[in-house]
């Protein structure tokens, strides 16, 4: 099934801020063929795919707890490889990707795949002596260094704990049992959610949080080995802990949120070690919580989201000092704040989302100055007509994200160079039946797929050939 979406006759408004000279809105009129791939679930509802990976040309999805692949046409899209026919050795989680391999676990049970069902098999069972209905499974993904993927598994001995992989038997081991005892330490990730991509890494050295019995959750690093996964500092030393999160690094110092006996969830520096990891900023003094996040940096800058209960929540910048952590600019005045979100580089600036109440959650760039902070592109015009420009990513010199576009909300990709003119629609939805996108495009073998949901089919996987 093929959709030909209306050419569109693009007028590129400049922007309405107090922002330099408008220049000339040129036009652009763009035609995009949508294709189903294949209605792997007939009906209105459609199916449940998973997060796209494109692993040596292939396309690699996860369906529920099985593993597909596409080629692009229906008839090559299939099942990937029966794995087990019981569903406790299915597929629960995809762990990621390490140069060509995807790796996932099934059950308890670490796999890779090339793409292809013979380059499929199993790596290492990490709980053999694991029986029961609900054999130990708890898999999260912490980063890659130096060609080795780390995660937290269980193998029922020592409770959930920081393991490593390169692919291979003999390379997938324990690295450390940080917190003895059939409970673990449970490492988490300081990765977060609009930024699956981050590694959170510093020379050479991963860093994660893991919880002990004296510390709770607290900052960790790791080399790789056993003495070299160690504690970076107890900031509270007592449970549940610092709770770290939010990572952020620029020039070899890791910027993230934490709390302390003194002072709510703000921003901690470190650059490894425990006498260099402090508070840098208390947004609002006390036990309150000023929930810093979304840290980027940029030209020696550190862009961040916070609130400070005066201003609401804004976006502020830091050189990682006290004195020189600033508000930006006060975009939506009030305590409401702007509620700055997904803030990305490129090019020299910051682009992000924000409310200013006069156009809605919208598409906004900062150099870092009050007057360099400015409305880019007025998407979806009107106070309450949001675009809520999301799922960035670079594309060369641009950016390429989702946005609700039309009067329905449909969601749309676009691209921007970080300009009102540059600022243009590269896919609108498909057909009048068109709801929504899912997740992020991937091209495999030189196809762009993407997952997205319409009347007839529900969510299922299209393709788009321009």
């Amino acid at each position: 099934m093929a959709v030909l979406l209306a050419a569109l006759q693009l007028t590129l408004a400049a922007c309405a801020q107090a922002t330099p000279t408008p220049m000339p809105t040129p036009t652009a009129t763009i035609a995009i063929l949508a294709t189903l791939v294949r209605d792997i679930t007939p009906g209105e509802h459609g199916t449940n795919i998973g997060e796209l990976f494109a692993v040596n040309d292939r396309l690699v999805f996860p369906i529920g707890h099985e593993l597909w692949t596409s080629d692009g046409t229906s008839e090559g899209t299939k099942l990937l490889i029966e794995i087990a026919p019981d569903a406790e050795r299915s597929v629960r989680i995809v762990i990621g990707v390490l140069g060509d391999i995807l790796l996932f676990n099934a059950g308890t049970e670490l796999w890779r795949s090339d793409g292809t069902a013979l380059g499929t098999s199993m790596v290492k069972e990490i709980s053999p002596d694991a029986s029961g209905p609900n054999p130990p499974n708890t898999w999260t993904i912490l980063g890659v260094v130096d060609g080795a993927l780390f995660f937290q598994a269980d193998d029922g001995k020592h409770g959930s704990e920081l393991w490593r992989t390169d692919g291979t038997p003999e390379g997938t081991e324990l690295v450390k049992d940080i917190w003895p005892g059939p409970e673990g330490s449970k490492p988490g990730s300081l990765r977060w959610h609009s930024r699956p991509w981050f590694e959170p890494v510093m020379g050479g050295e991963l860093y994660f949080r893991a919880e002990q019995a004296e510390t709770g959750y607290e900052l960790w690093k790791t080399d790789g080995t056993s003495s070299g996964t160690v504690l970076v500092k107890d900031i509270w030393p007592s449970r549940p802990g610092s709770i770290p999160s939010h990572l952020g690094i620029m020039e070899g110092v890791l910027y993230f949120r934490a709390e302390d006996q003194e002072h709510g969830q703000e921003l901690w520096r470190s650059d490894g070690t425990g006498e260099g990891t402090w508070l840098v900023k208390d947004f609002v003094p006390g036990p309150e919580n000023g929930f810093p996040d979304e840290m980027i940096g940029v030209g020696g800058t550190l862009f961040l989201a916070a609130d400070d209960r005066v201003h609401g929540r804004e976006l502020w910048r830091s050189d990682g000092t006290k004195e020189g952590t600033v508000l930006v600019k006060d975009i939506y005045p009030g305590p409401g704040g702007s509620v700055s979100t997904d803030l990305t580089a490129l090019n020299g600036v910051v682009l992000f989302e924000a409310n200013e109440g006069i156009h809605g959650q919208e598409l906004w760039r900062t150099d870092g100055t009050e007057a360099g902070t400015w409305l880019v592109k007025d998407i979806r015009p009107g106070p309450e007509a949001h675009a809520l420009p999301n799922d960035f990513s670079k594309v060369g010199g641009e950016l390429v994200f989702i946005a609700n576009g039309d009067e329905a909300g449909h969601h749309q990709r676009w691209r921007t160079d970080g300009t009102p003119e540059g600022t243009v629609i590269i896919e609108e939805g498909i057909g009048d039946g068109f709801l929504s996108m899912q997740g992020r495009s991937v091209t495999a073998g030189g196809i762009k797929f993407f997952v997205a949901s319409e009347w007839e089919h529900g969510l299922e996987l299209w393709k788009v050939t321009k």
